[in-house]
């Protein structure tokens, strides 16, 4: 293991506080955390200080960082004990945070260079707004781009979207004000979407900047492919809150016993691939915004593995439906030319 920090070479001095604190939770992230790290060190804006929460990690997580916080003065180390989960570690990292501002950043992603500063001067030029994302590309397992993640900017679209349980606001791309003292909810599977709904019905504004400065990556041992079943459930659960708040304004999650929740919703979603295989839901996860955005030869690949690796019996009328529209579409596009290369470079088309 080597120290491979692309940072730039003469970083302003960081102030005894810093500007912006980013804090980033990892479990076993070996794989993508180098990649994760650098992309943070080597912002061009340089007024911060970045919080990782190793949360009880059992690989090389705890070696890399180690290495790297002895680098570079602007990382802070801690370390859990006992696995907490995502929420409760990254937690732990805005207690500890300083800064006027606070970023998130997962720690399978990654930042583009000008991530920081573009947020940094949103929010000091924008004062009524508390949070914002930034636009992302989504990725795959080994890096290559799949497509840009749907931009929408507008807050009540995205709080419309949200309340149909979807989420266009990448949670690692977040930066927000630490006056606002978030914090996550342990128990919530998708603590981001419970932060942003809880967020829009204080009366808080949110937004989304349009320029691409994210990478987003789906690969098979990501949190949402690998435990779909409990992103399912607690997507249903972050609803139900949400409309105890607005009729009672307050919700019964202290008393909510999620343990038990999953294993009830276990046994209602059977064997449903769609819940239970990170294969399926890895493929499924790149066929999506492969075919949404035209790169059809890459969403036939993944429509041609799973009709081929999953019989109909086991995706059920449903799936083998949506993967063969997908592949014989996808086959007609390819015919007629339509075909985005698989080597595109989104931010360039877009200026074209």
């Amino acid at each position: 293991m080597t120290y491979e920090s692309n940072r730039i070479e003469n970083p302003m001095p960081m102030s005894q506080t810093p500007r912006v604190s980013v804090v980033m939770a990892a479990r076993n992230a070996t794989p993508y955390l180098q990649s994760a790290l650098n992309s943070i060190l080597g912002q061009t804006f340089a007024d911060f200080e970045l919080i990782v929460i190793d949360d009880a990690s059992t690989d090389e997580t705890p070696a890399i960082l180690a290495e790297y916080a002895e680098h570079d003065r602007r990382m802070i180390v801690l370390r859990n004990d006992r696995r907490t989960g995502q929420g409760e570690a990254a937690n732990r990292g805005l207690e500890r945070a300083q800064g006027e501002y606070i970023a998130r950043q997962d720690a399978d992603d990654v930042s583009f260079p000008e991530r920081l500063k573009q947020q940094v001067e949103f929010l000091d030029s924008h004062p009524e707004f508390d949070l914002i994302g930034a636009r992302a590309y989504v990725i795959d397992a080994e890096g290559a781009p799949v497509a840009p993640a749907r931009l929408v900017t507008e807050e009540q679209a995205l709080y419309a979207e949200l309340q149909e349980k979807r989420n266009w606001i990448t949670n690692g791309s977040t930066m927000f004000r630490r006056r606002l003292n978030v914090r996550y909810r342990g128990k919530i599977f998708c603590e981001e979407v419970d932060l942003f709904l809880r967020l829009f019905g204080a009366g808080h504004r949110l937004t989304v900047l349009p320029e691409i400065l994210y990478q987003y990556r789906i690969s098979r041992t990501h949190i949402t492919a690998t435990r779909k079943i409990e992103q399912a459930l607690h997507a249903e659960q972050c609803m139900r809150f949400h409309r105890q708040r607005q009729e009672s304004g307050t919700d019964d999650y202290a008393s909510w016993d999620a343990a038990k929740a999953l294993d009830d919703y276990r046994l209602r979603a059977g064997n449903d691939p769609s819940l239970l295989d990170a294969e399926f839901n890895y493929r499924r996860g790149l066929m999506y915004p492969m075919f949404t955005n035209g790169v059809y030869a890459g969403a036939l690949r993944h429509a041609a593995y799973l009709l081929t690796h999953f019989a109909p019996w086991r995706m059920g009328l449903r799936w083998t439906a949506i993967n063969l529209f997908v592949a014989v579409k996808s086959l007609g596009m390819i015919f007629l030319g339509r075909d985005q290369p698989p080597d595109f470079a989104w931010p360039e088309k877009k200026s074209r």
